[in-house]
């Protein structure tokens, strides 16, 4: 019944109400977290969402969505997966925020909204079938790709990794391609930076071909095609009721051939400093992220602004703009440095024997050097010559017996 009045007055719409009837057998296909969502309107409400990508029950992707229906303003930022930061169901202990989600999906919510200070009403958790199913769902998504690489993909009837070629330029990907896209960071000089624009741009592109039908069973379609590989606490009446909402302010508000531009998206991560932490369990080196306070604060700022219908809109006094110059491009939401906030790049680790070197005997500087007094090469003797004595013969005596 919401549903059908939600488009009823609608005439493009009033054929798929039909079609749409047996709305609720869409709940069974797709995984309803424990966890309740917030009880909101979405269609008059501002409302947050954790979207998350699982990976062997690590958060492989971790990004903070808030969206004004009113507006129709969205912020998606970028949280990195390595972040080291207090994890709530660790007694605050800090580690990496991506193994908060490998205790529970709540744990991985109380973190992001301790580093943040976001409150989250909702949580979409995606896995690398999904990602696939859904992208082939909307039809494939175009991106740019500024290298090519071999991507790390993955064959959902066989559920194992498959390597395909994901070609460089303005591309057409399928859903394997566009999973081996948003998973590199090898690939490019940004490395983990490069992943997250790209799945940001990859959710992007999936709103815009959903909107591009301008129907609302496009996204029933995607819900089944992903069925149980999607977990969320949104309920179908919810996120149907939205979808619904802004094909209709899309279709009064916007030019016909692009009805994805009722949506202001703005995207932003949340920056920090990489460094290397010794780990003693693992007896070794692992490259941990941690991000600036002052990030986390412009970034709060600027999500509670988008989500608070009476906060006042500003325009920071560094911005000038006419309509005659070129497209404005917003400023960023936080800033990529802030200077006092960097630490050590090199933490723990064995402590590192030190090498005592003979010391060098050295001449004082007030005593002149003595010189050395260069020895002479020793001149060969010539050889003495000993004559022999010359022996004079004496004469024999005569013999006796013959004198007379």
């Amino acid at each position: 019944a919401n549903y059908a009045s939600a488009i009823g007055t609608e005439e493009q719409l009033e054929p798929y109400i039909a079609d749409t009837a047996a709305i609720l057998t869409f709940k069974e296909s797709v995984v309803q977290t424990g966890t309740d969502g917030a009880a909101k309107d979405l269609t008059a409400e501002p409302f947050t969402v954790l979207i998350t990508g699982e990976n062997e029950g690590l958060a492989d992707s971790i990004i903070v969505v808030s969206v004004n229906p009113l507006s129709m303003k969205v912020t998606m930022t970028s949280i990195a997966r390595d972040s080291f930061v207090p994890i709530t169901c660790y007694n605050y202990a800090s580690s990496k925020i991506n193994s908060a989600h490998a205790v529970s999906e709540g744990c991985l919510v109380d973190t992001v909204e301790y580093m943040t200070g976001i409150d989250i009403d909702y949580t979409v958790e995606f896995n690398f079938a999904s990602v696939i199913q859904v992208v082939d769902a909307v039809g494939g998504v175009d991106v740019y790709n500024p290298i090519e690489f071999m991507g790390q993909c993955w064959d959902v009837e066989t559920d194992s990794l498959v390597v395909l070629p994901i070609p460089a330029g303005d591309v057409h990907l399928n859903g394997q391609q566009a999973l081996g896209f948003v998973r590199e960071r090898y690939a490019f000089e940004e490395g983990d930076f490069a992943r997250q624009l790209h799945q940001q741009a990859v959710i992007e592109q999936i709103v815009k071909r959903v909107m591009d039908t301008r129907d609302p069973n496009t996204y029933l379609k995607i819900l089944d095609a992903a069925g149980a590989n999607i977990r969320t606490n949104l309920s179908t009446d919810q996120m149907v009721q939205f979808v619904s909402y802004a094909m209709k302010k899309a279709k009064r508000y916007y030019e016909p051939g692009n009805p994805v531009g009722v949506m202001n998206i703005i995207n932003s991560r949340i920056n920090g400093w990489a460094a290397q932490k010794w780990d003693d369990s693992l007896g070794m080196y692992l490259y941990v992220y941690f991000p600036f306070d002052g990030a986390s604060v412009d970034t709060y700022n600027y999500v509670q602004n988008n989500i608070d219908l009476y906060a006042t809109a500003s325009v920071p006094t560094d911005v000038s703009w006419s309509a005659a110059s070129a497209e404005y491009v917003p400023p960023a939401i936080s800033a990529d440095w802030y200077d006092g906030e960097v630490g050590a790049t090199v933490i723990g680790g064995p402590p590192v024997e030190e090498v005592t070197e003979p010391e060098e005997t050295s001449v004082p500087e007030s005593q002149p050097a003595v010189e050395e007094t260069p020895v002479p090469e020793p001149v060969p003797e010539e050889p003495v010559v000993t004559e022999e004595p010359v022996v004079t013969e004496e004469p024999a005596p005569a013999d006796p017996g013959t004198e007379g």
